[in-house]
């Protein structure tokens, strides 16, 4: 994925279809888009739910400003796993989702930033289906990340 600057690369992603999409195509597919990536100055590699206002909202340094234009902003929440919750390893070797629905999270924010190299991300999108996502690959010159996600079926 690419940042919100990223012509070649599109910026959003859609659990249900599993694809990426550029700005033009997720507003036309809104209800599908479960959260979008940017790489910003001070919150570095972040992916963010569609209706978080201090991203999309209107003004300056805000990025993706059609999104609030968008039919459907998804409310996907997120936070970050710790290893000693769920390893990369552990990760990589799941083939169900049991280790998705075992996740317990307290604290979900609409936003999670910083993100490095084999972060897990656990997050729980609008019509109440976890997942977890694994940095695969940041390019911090490039501002472009790879992510694997898997998601309960």
């Amino acid at each position: 994925m690419g940042s919100y600057d990223d012509a070649d690369l599109g910026s959003f992603f859609s659990t249900v279809t599993g694809d990426v999409y550029k700005i033009t195509p997720a507003g036309e597919n809104s209800e599908l888009i479960d959260f979008a990536y940017f790489y910003g100055s001070t919150n570095e590699a972040t992916i963010s739910a569609p209706d978080n206002d201090d991203v999309f909202g209107t003004g300056d340094g805000k990025v993706f400003g059609p999104v609030t234009s968008w039919d459907k902003r998804q409310d996907t929440r997120f936070t970050k796993i710790s290893a000693e919750n769920l390893t990369v390893t552990e990760f990589d070797d799941a083939d169900n989702d049991e280790i998705i629905t075992e996740i317990e999270a307290e604290e979900l924010s609409k936003m999670v930033n910083k993100l490095q190299d084999g972060d897990l991300v656990f997050f729980v999108t609008a019509d109440d289906k976890k997942g977890i996502f694994k940095v695969a690959e940041l390019d911090t010159d490039a501002k472009t990340i790879t992510i694997d996600v898997k998601v309960q079926k």
